[in-house]
């Protein structure tokens, strides 16, 4: 799981973009909706604050008088941090139960003080909100109904602005309206699913022999063995691509795009490539469904994944449009699109239209970039999917290809063969599949040979049979 974690000064604005993360259907845990629910009337929390503040932090209906309590605990250092030791475990507890819940490519968690108490090890990419301290203050002043010293006091007790910047990955600068802060969590999100569509299909840390070996040791060589995951093998390598180039905001980045949008175009203008993924998926959550209250099975694992399944297929069958449609009545991308078959067919002389282009505000071109990118979402989410719970099928087992050489009989129903292979070792695998039969035939790297030969040498390797 994908973990984003959205901090920011108080009164930055966290609010507004976690619900725009949520009209992406976003997975949000909030720490301070958390701690809400944390000290309603009969809640343990509650009772502990009043043993230790006192009954006159309650209102008369027995609800805590938050604005009492939060003059009490900024004034005195010491009572702040009898307040968090109560709160703060348990909202990383409750935390931390949501996000086991999730099935989503990611999900945020808002926490305000992320960077203050700096233990969320589970936090893959810290985005902080961006605001100047005098819009802040002034925030604060008419959200809480508190005087500007009060407001001061409390931006006082957090990290400076200048550390949360220093700390971020990513950052969102709320100095504008709502459509540009839009755009910008439209952009982040955009970049968020592709990477972690990307650590689902490198998945892969795999038990090998009883211990682990990650992506970072080892090439994996893939061989599909018909023609739909050959597609969509080829569909997550043009989408990740795509993304990749999408996220950079060079002219030749938007160049590389476009270039790879045309592939994508082609690719699935071939047959009904959305009809297509939408069968395997639902063959796929057909098989898993199979497996439940099978003995060994992990039944959590295997109910999340079916709830991700069904909720990709419950938006692929929302979407009413045919998939690529919206490029084929886009001009800019169409002029371009024709041309690129010419050797520098694009050229300014030839395309001023796209020199234009090209020449827009980084920003622009990538508000374009990713609308044209986003109506292939759903798809590549399914098709990352589908790949992921192939390539998870089995473990990775040991073999050795003698002089480079190694076959075996193919069982029905496979449909991926992987091979696992040392990024040390100077060699590269060819493979070779029938109906019945499979070869692998190792290469010597040779760069400055002609042709090279199969090598001499005994070769270990990690050998994947998949099938779902």
């Amino acid at each position: 799981m994908f973990v984003v974690g959205l901090t920011g000064g108080i009164g930055s604005g966290k609010s507004t973009i976690a619900k725009l993360f949520a009209e992406h259907n976003v997975p949000i845990i909030d720490a301070d909706l958390i701690a809400r629910e944390l000290v309603e009337p009969g809640q343990a929390a509650l009772e502990e604050i009043v043993d230790t503040f006192g009954p006159d932090v309650l209102n008369r209906d027995g609800t805590l008088d938050r604005r009492k309590l939060r003059a009490r605990v900024f004034e005195d250092a010491g009572q702040r941090k009898r307040l968090e030791a109560i709160l703060h475990p348990r909202i990383r507890h409750d935390m931390m139960e949501r996000l086991e819940a999730v099935n989503a490519p990611y999900a945020v968690m808002v926490i305000p003080l992320l960077i203050d108490t700096g233990y969320w090890n589970m936090i893959d990419r810290i985005l902080v909100v961006d605001v100047d301290e005098e819009d802040q203050l002034q925030r604060v002043m008419q959200r809480d109904g508190v005087t500007r010293e009060q407001a001061q006091a409390i931006v006082d007790t957090q990290v400076s602005r200048e550390d949360r910047l220093v700390a971020a990955d990513d950052v969102i600068e709320n100095h504008s309206d709502i459509t540009a802060l839009r755009k910008q969590v439209d952009a982040l999100h955009e970049r968020y699913v592709q990477r972690s569509l990307k650590e689902a299909n490198e998945a892969s840390i795999n038990s090998i022999s009883g211990r682990t070996v990650s992506t970072d040791s080892f090439i994996a060589y893939e061989q599909p063995l018909n023609e739909r995951i050959r597609t969509f093998l080829r569909f997550e390598n043009l989408y990740v691509r795509m993304s990749s180039h999408v996220a950079g905001n060079t002219m030749a980045d938007d160049h590389g795009a476009i270039t790879t949008l045309a592939e994508i175009s082609n690719l699935i203008s071939r047959g009904d490539f959305k009809s297509e993924v939408m069968k395997e998926l639902e063959r796929q959550h057909a098989s898993v469904k199979r497996h439940c209250d099978m003995p060994g099975v992990d039944q959590e694992k295997l109910g999340k994944l079916l709830s991700r399944q069904s909720a990709l297929l419950d938006r692929l069958h929302a979407s009413q449009e045919q998939l690529g449609y919206h490029l084929r009545s886009d001009s800019l991308f169409n002029n371009v699109r024709q041309r690129l078959n010419i050797p520098g067919g694009t050229c300014d002389f030839d395309l001023p239209v796209y020199a234009y282009w090209l020449n827009r505000p980084a920003a622009e071109r990538t508000g374009t970039l990713e609308g044209w990118l986003k109506p292939f979402e759903a798809v590549a989410q399914a098709i990352a999917l589908c790949l992921e719970t192939i390539r998870n099928s089995t473990d990775p087992l040991p073999h050795l290809a003698r002089k480079g050489y190694y076959d075996q009989p193919l069982e029905t129903d496979v449909q991926l063969i992987r091979v696992l292979l040392d990024k040390s070792l100077a060699v590269y695998p060819t493979i070779s599949a029938g109906k019945h039969r499979f070869n692998i035939r190792f290469i010597d790297w040779l760069p400055d040979e002609p042709r090279s030969p199969q090598t001499e040498s005994d070769i270990d390797f990690q050998l994947m049979i998949c099938g779902v």
